[in-house]
């Protein structure tokens, strides 16, 4: 509705242009005709004016003639009056007092004038009738001949008034009334009878007691004026097309803006919704670690915790692939390029399902590229985050003992990609359950609501991630032969080969999510039940070192317990300041870095965690980003301006830095995503403590 109300003015403004523009164009056009119409009307009203004058001034000079001589004779009146109204198609002769005809001025009229006759009009006076002739008598001063006629030929006067092109002149002279040929003009229609002019004028001879009169109209020319309609209807359409398309960009852009606010409510509000989740989640996982660690747990109760830990994993990578799908949707998502040792997150990756293989009768069948490059830069979180959901649903149909993990690294134009396949010996799936893949919230109608589990939007998400961040995946399935998924996901190469410890000290910057720990070897061994690849990949499974402790990218794990007591000696009774909002998040952070021999202060409310700051400057600050009041870093921010000696900040959220505003823009604050690893914390403080 706000779009419509928004997109009014520029249909309004669009309708007044229009009006304007079309108006001066028709009033100058109207004016243009009216000006070309005057100049004809001027120049048949002065011609008029003109020839009646000279006829005027010709009779006068008649009269002149016998005025002038006591008796003029009829060669003096044929040789005077015959050569001058010659050129004017008029005729003069006199009458006796009996009317009949004496002299006359051209003998070749003289049938015309012989033919014609006296009568006395209706004013009293005497006037001479000729067919085709106007004429006028007066009276001369001349012996037996009293009267003088001056004929004016119909001809002549209708040939002077057709020499006037574009324009109907309409003439009368006393009872007699000329019009040319324009004035039978068939043009004139509806349409150029809006273009109509017309004009009139009159004068008199007083002295013969005559008048005249003549009249003049004028249409446009119909093809000018087809012309001007054509104009005014593609100014009308051109304008009201661009006003309408004006209009409708304002309504788009008022809707992309719409859209965008609702984007960033969305992404502000799954955000929200990841961090209310992932901070119950990491309690669980906190809480759960500490009891695994106690002395009070046995066997059996390890096994619980660990299924506990498994299950809140798997809720936090649902959260994770949620965010991540709203990403892709709006065109947000990114790639965090870290440098890692690649062998150690696919080792990860076999350590997250070695738990699973225990409790259940699947294993996960692991095959590297012999050759492959140890070092490489990668977003190991999303790569862990996709490459496990295509694992856990070929977990989860399979029908079989193993799941095939397929690893390799390829260059497709220029581009690096990991190459993953997974392969399962399922059901397979069916047609319909393939078009999950581009149809989100898709299922399968025919198969059973035993089998069929979920809304349909995990292969669309995990679609829209990798070709959002320039991969590719297809798909291959047979009913009841499995199914394989194949994905290429981007990598960069590393120039020179790095350490383990370089690499570990490059991603602490950013989170948990950075891959951590001892060189895991990859032992390379022949698959002797797959001879056809046995000189391309390794199959690592039993063969594979494990880490129990090992921190997985996207997986929270707690603090492992065999932190060195060297390392828990260098950071004993070293002041630390611990801020949460969250109660049981305070209590698992305050019990890990207890372990690490700091000596914690710990404060829920940053109120009270900021007056003890002031009161003692510790060393080290650890807060969450979100807290009641304000945030961690705005926070850090004030006590910066109360800081006496070097204090090194981290802030520790259940969101990723990604997700935190700004975070690029304090390269000294240290950012760490919940649940704490305690080796990430102090690997991070002792660079942070080497670099000071």
């Amino acid at each position: 509705m706000k779009s419509r109300a928004s997109s009014f003015p520029c249909l309004f403004i669009g309708f007044l242009a229009t009006l304007l523009v079309n108006t001066l164009l028709l009033h100058h056009s109207y004016k243009e005709f009216e000006d070309d119409y005057q100049h004809k009307a001027d120049l048949l009203f002065n011609s008029t004016h003109d020839m009646l004058l000279q006829h005027k001034i010709i009779l006068n000079a008649l009269r002149s003639l016998f005025s002038a001589s006591a008796i003029v004779t009829k060669e003096e009146f044929n040789i005077f009056s015959e050569e001058l109204l010659k050129i004017k198609s008029a005729v003069a002769f006199t009458l006796d007092d009996d009317h009949r005809v004496k002299y006359i001025s051209d003998p070749d009229f003289q049938s015309e004038i012989l033919a014609g006759k006296v009568q006395v009009g209706s004013d009293g006076k005497l006037e001479y009738l000729m067919d085709g002739f106007s004429s006028l008598i007066v009276n001369i001063d001349e012996p037996n001949m009293p009267f003088l006629v001056y004929a004016i030929s119909h001809q002549r006067v209708q040939q002077r008034l057709e020499q006037h092109k574009g324009i109907c002149a309409q003439l009368t002279i006393g009872e007699t009334y000329f019009t040319n040929e324009y004035c039978h003009n068939e043009d004139a229609n509806w349409l150029t009878s809006f273009f109509k002019y017309q004009g009139s004028d009159s004068a008199s001879l007083p002295e013969y007691k005559k008048k005249y009169s003549i009249s003049a109209w004028s249409i446009a020319p119909a093809g000018r004026t087809y012309e001007l309609c054509l104009l005014v209807l593609f100014i009308t359409a051109m304008v009201m097309s661009l006003s309408v398309l004006l209009s409708l960009k304002m309504r788009n852009h008022m809707r992309f803006t719409q859209l965008a606010i609702e984007t960033r409510s969305k992404f502000a509000l799954l955000s929200s919704i990841n961090h209310e989740i992932r901070t119950p989640i990491n309690a669980v996982l906190g809480y759960s670690q500490m009891l695994k660690d106690s002395d009070y747990c046995d066997v059996s109760g390890r096994d619980t915790l660990d299924k506990i830990i498994w299950s809140a994993n798997l809720l936090n990578s649902v959260a994770e692939n949620t965010l991540n799908f709203s990403k892709a949707e709006a065109g947000h998502l990114s790639l965090d390029y870290r440098d890692i040792n690649f062998f150690d997150e696919l080792n990860a990756i076999n350590d997250y399902y070695n738990a699973f293989s225990q409790t259940h009768d699947k294993r996960l069948v692991m095959r590297i590229q012999a050759d492959m490059t140890e070092y490489i830069s990668l977003d190991s979180t999303k790569f862990f985050q996709l490459t496990t959901n295509f694992i856990n649903n070929a977990f989860k149909y399979s029908s079989g003992k193993e799941v095939v993990f397929d690893i390799s690294l390829k260059s497709v134009a220029g581009q690096d990609f990991v190459r993953v396949a997974v392969k399962d010996t399922g059901k397979g799936m069916s047609a319909e359950s393939m078009k999950a893949i581009t149809h989100p919230f898709n299922t399968d109608p025919d198969s059973s609501s035993i089998s069929q589990s979920g809304i349909g939007i995990g292969l669309y998400t995990c679609k829209k991630v990798i070709e959002e961040v320039g991969g590719h995946i297809r798909i291959r399935s047979r009913v009841n032969k499995g199914t394989l998924v194949l994905f290429r996901f981007p990598y960069r190469q590393i120039s020179s080969k790095v350490s383990d410890s370089e690499i570990q000290a490059s991603n602490h910057d950013g989170s948990s999510q950075s891959q951590v720990g001892n060189v895991i070897n990859l032992h390379k061994v022949s698959d002797r039940n797959t001879g056809q690849e046995s000189n391309r990949f390794s199959v690592v499974a039993a063969n594979l070192r494990l880490n129990t402790e090992k921190h997985i990218p996207g997986v929270a794990h707690s603090t492992p317990a065999n932190l060195s007591h060297i390392t828990k000696a260098r950071y004993a009774d070293v002041s630390l300041l611990l801020v949460d909002d969250n109660r049981f998040n305070l209590e698992v952070c305050s019990s890990i870095l207890e372990t690490g021999g700091f000596k914690v202060s710990s404060f829920q409310d940053e109120d009270e965690a900021f007056d003890a700051f002031k009161t003692s400057t510790p060393q080290i600050v650890v807060m969450d980003y979100r807290l009641a009041k304000t945030d961690g870093i705005s926070l850090i921010g004030e006590m910066r301006l109360l800081q006496t000696e070097n204090v090194h900040y981290f802030i520790l959220s259940a969101n990723d830095k990604s997700e935190i505003a700004n975070a690029d823009v304090y390269p000294d604050i240290s950012f760490l995503q919940k649940p704490l690893n305690l080796e990430v914390f102090m690997q991070l403080l002792d660079l942070k403590v080497k670099l000071a």
